[in-house]
């Protein structure tokens, strides 16, 4: 077993990734949201200092601090700011790209956000 293929059995997840895509019509461009990517993936989620970070009261608002990676196969593009739907372990979540993927040799991570968060 190669090292990608031993890293995709860990793909437990499954994504839809929305991005979007230049439209010519009538002479306009428009940008219209397209599925750009389908299939296996894993979530990840950072457990700084070897747990999961509380919420922080702020003066204005409570604010949850959460890293969550996701991790792909390197065979497909994803641009910064591309909406993503992760199924894993019988949860469906929304989630929003908040920077470029980081590409190795076998697979990528791209760091999301809780669509939520975007509110």
């Amino acid at each position: 077993m190669s090292i990608r293929e031993a890293l995709e059995s860990l793909f437990t997840g499954e994504c839809t990734v929305y991005g979007f895509e230049d439209v010519v019509e009538d002479g306009i461009t428009r940008q219209e949201e397209r599925v750009i990517y389908e299939g296996k993936c894993r979530l990840s989620y950072n457990l700084k200092y070897g747990r999961i970070r509380e919420g922080i009261q702020t003066s204005t608002f409570d604010k949850a601090e959460q890293r969550i990676s996701l991790f792909l196969t390197k065979d497909c593009i994803i641009p910064a700011g591309s909406r993503v739907i992760v199924r894993q372990n019988g949860i469906e979540t929304e989630y929003r790209t908040s920077g470029c993927a980081a590409v190795y040799t076998n697979h990528q991570e791209i760091a999301l956000k809780n669509a939520d968060q975007y509110s």
